[in-house]
Formats: C-alpha cells, structure tokens, sequence
C-alpha cells in the first residue's frame, strides 16, 4: 500500500539535478528554498557535490550545490520516504547548451519552502575586487574553545565564497573546498570532536586552494584554524 504524500500541493517549481559527470534528472517537482530541499523520489541519485538548477524568466538559470543529504523513511500514513537535501546557492549562470546524457523525469517532486524573488547577476568574465577578511572580523586569537573554532571557520568558508564570486577560484575549487571545510565545522561542533579528522579535512580544504597564488590568505587562515585546533583538542 503506498503512502499518501500531503505536501506536493506546495510543490509548484520544477528543477534539474545535474551530476558530476554531466548527467542530468529534469522535470523535477519542487518548492526552491535557498538552504533546504525535500526530495520524494528516491530512486534519483543524488549526492553531495550535485547540482540544483532552475530556468529563471529572464533567461538565466539559479543554481544550488548540495552540501548534504540524508534519508527519512518518512511516517507511516502521513509521510512518505524522501530526502532532506542541505543546499546553498551559488548564484546565476547562462547554461551553455551542449549534449547531455537527460532523465525526463515526470513523476519525481521535491517540496521546498520559499517565496521570495532574488535578483542574482552573470559576474563570469568580470574581475571583481577581492582581499582576504576585508572586513577583519576572522580572528582566530579570540578562540576559546571548540564552538568558537567553528565560528571563525564559518568566516573561512564565507571568504571562499567571495574569492569564487570574484573569479578568483574556479567553480570545483571551490565546492571542493567548501565541502572539506563544513565538514571541519561539523567535527568541530560534536561534543567529542575527533582532532584527526578535522586537520584532515582543514588540510584537503588547503591542498585545494593552494593551486591558487590569489586566495593565499584563505590558506593561511586554514593554517592558522589547523594549529589552533592541535592546541585546543591535544592528544592524537
């Protein structure tokens, strides 16, 4: 007996989920919210580092990265199996059109919450002004304890942002960076964090953005946040 879905009357969007490797799931039922998506067929392959799009009047399409994914069985009789998808919006683009391996999907909905309209802009092939904490508000010298480590990383991952918005970075670097440095984060909020784990990944968010001379500030403050968590946690 399949189980009745209540909220796909709120689903009024539609979405593509594109794949690392170009793949593409279209026709995707949906609400957009800029940070959280519920996805009810779970059949689709989605992963962290996939992509949301949706076509926008003007010609541009929006695009969020999914940061996270996790599965719910959902409530017998009232709710059905889906995915709660973390995402973050990564701005605007014009998709070039080019060939794609395409999944029509008719049947597949997502319910997002969100009614907002954004004015978003095509900044690719712009140079845009960019310094590292512009703002000095990353201070790592006022770290007292493991949450506020996971405050002044959270500054981090605000500034690659701005350096992948001023074409500072490309667009994997930056996912990828990003991607190590929420996972630093969320080590850094467990009530046990694990020092091995969170180094490894403040030290792949590095390796990335090494490859890029402009952003050396956002890898010293990668450095800086490494140390500060040896000296807090201790141990091995």
């Amino acid at each position: 007996m399949s189980r009745p879905n209540r909220f796909l009357k709120f689903a009024t969007d539609r979405v593509t989920l594109v794949k690392a490797d170009g793949a593409r799931f279209e026709n995707i039922q949906t609400r957009v919210n800029p940070t959280k998506m519920t996805i009810w067929d779970v059949a689709l392959p989605i992963e962290e580092g996939d992509l949301f799009e949706r076509p926008l009047p003007n010609g541009m399409t929006e695009q969020y990265l999914i940061t996270e994914c996790n599965f719910s069985s959902g409530k017998e009789g009232f709710l059905a199996p889906h995915f709660d998808v973390q995402v973050r919006k990564t701005g605007a683009i014009k998709i070039k059109q080019g060939p794609t391996n395409i999944h029509n999907y008719q049947n597949v909905q997502q319910v997002q919450h969100g009614e907002g309209t954004m004015t978003t802009f095509d900044q690719r092939g712009q140079h845009v002004n960019y310094q590292y904490n512009a703002a000095g508000d990353i201070n790592f010298g006022n770290v007292q304890n493991n949450l506020d480590l996971a405050g002044e990383l959270e500054k981090v991952k605000a500034e690659i942002v701005k350096a992948r918005e001023a074409n500072l970075i490309d667009e994997d670097a930056a996912m990828d960076s990003e991607y190590q440095v929420n996972k630093a984060i969320a080590q850094a909020k467990k009530p046990e964090p694990d020092k091995r784990t969170l180094l490894e990944h403040l030290n792949q968010a590095k390796t990335v953005l090494e490859a890029f001379a402009t952003v050396g500030g956002i890898v010293e403050g990668l450095s800086k946040a490494a140390e500060i968590a040896g000296n807090l946690m201790g141990g091995s």
